[in-house]
């Protein structure tokens, strides 16, 4: 698998899984909504933060309707368009926003949605890009982020590996060979069948890379935490989760989202997973192993009394545990050699008894 470098981390197996915030529109258009969605991130020490940067006319059509599926709000009567565009952030909130994250030592990851927002994006230096799946077969607009020379997180939630891997020849050809791939599809929220975890190898397999998940779960569930430690454990190399500034406010995107808490908590438990999965190889037992092994095993004691001067023997013996004793692979040890003293019934059976 190739390694992804973004700065000072490293995206690939063997290294601590990137743990990326997703904003989307959770800000609701609120420049100190979003401050605070960062700070949360910020907060759970995460790797980066993913911000969804738009020019909307070029992104929808105004008569684009509003769903179940489309956003948060499913009961909003205006087009999507409309909603959507109250709650864009304009590109002066973005010149504050990007240099707010970064100054709480947060790398920034830029999702372009349409050409107009790649031309803005490249001017505030992201360190990573990402590209949404309706992007998927945009050559243009691949190719000019691809030339940015950034690393290229492609979102491949509902394409196919025909399109997934056109796209990763386009940004091929472009000079660039650093690509993560992140699976996951948002139904607001997503059920839990359609995590597709299993699905993360296969993409690593089939294309060489990095890849992960974008967990959509609902975020008031304790699967919210669960899924995504599930996704590290089955080797994920990227973990995606929605935060917002409130969940009991129910904005834009809260669904999946976690809160302050939450994404803290999440992270603390992949790091502390991440511990119990390092050195899987063969190698010397750890201090703790060793302590274990001392206490657990069974050892050789005395089956029955056994006086001094008498021959022990196979029938004389047995394991259990005991805190005295030899253990059980050295009865070969102690067979046919005579007690130097008295022998009571379950007393651990050492050398220094036995001549």
């Amino acid at each position: 698998m190739r390694e992804i470098h973004v700065k000072n981390k490293i995206i690939g197996d063997g290294y601590p899984t990137f743990i990326i915030v997703e904003t989307a529109w959770g800000h609701d258009g609120s420049v100190d909504k979003a401050k605070k969605i960062i700070d949360h991130a910020a907060d759970a020490k995460v790797d980066a933060i993913n911000f969804h940067i738009t020019s909307m006319p070029d992104y929808m059509v105004r008569n684009y309707t509003a769903g179940v599926g489309k956003s948060s709000s499913t009961s909003n009567t205006k087009p999507l368009f409309e909603y959507l565009e109250q709650i864009n952030l304009s590109q002066e909130d973005w010149k504050v926003l990007v240099p707010y994250a970064k100054s709480k030592g947060l790398l920034v990851s830029a999702l372009c949605n349409d050409i107009p927002s790649e031309k803005f994006v490249s001017t505030l230096e992201p360190d990573l890009y990402a590209l949404h799946p309706s992007c998927m077969a945009e050559e243009e607009l691949i190719k000019k982020v691809a030339k940015n020379g950034k690393p290229v997180i492609l979102n491949v939630g509902g394409c196919s590996i025909g399109e997934i891997d056109r796209a990763i020849g386009w940004i091929r050809e472009s000079g660039n060979l650093d690509i993560c791939l992140l699976y996951g599809i948002q139904t607001y929220p997503t059920s839990i069948e359609n995590a597709k975890i299993g699905y993360i190898r296969t993409l690593q397999s089939t294309f060489g890379l990095p890849a992960g998940m974008a967990d959509h779960t609902d975020g008031g569930s304790e699967l919210a935490l669960v899924v995504p430690i599930a996704g590290v454990v089955a080797g994920s190399n990227l973990i995606e989760k929605h935060v917002t500034h409130d969940r009991s406010l129910k904005g834009e995107d809260y669904e999946a989202a976690l809160d302050r808490e939450g994404i803290i908590k999440l992270v603390e438990w992949i790091r502390k997973i991440e511990d119990s999965l390092k050195n899987p190889h063969i190698k010397q037992l750890s201090k703790d192993e060793l302590f274990y092994r001392s206490v657990s095993m069974k050892r050789i004691v005395a089956l029955t009394d056994i006086a001094k001067g008498e021959i022990i023997t196979a029938e004389k013996i047995t394991g259990k545990r005991s805190d005295e004793g030899l253990e059980l692979d050295h009865r070969n040890s102690i067979i046919g050699r005579v007690a130097k003293t008295d022998i009571k019934k379950d007393d651990g059976i050492t050398l220094e008894k036995v001549v």
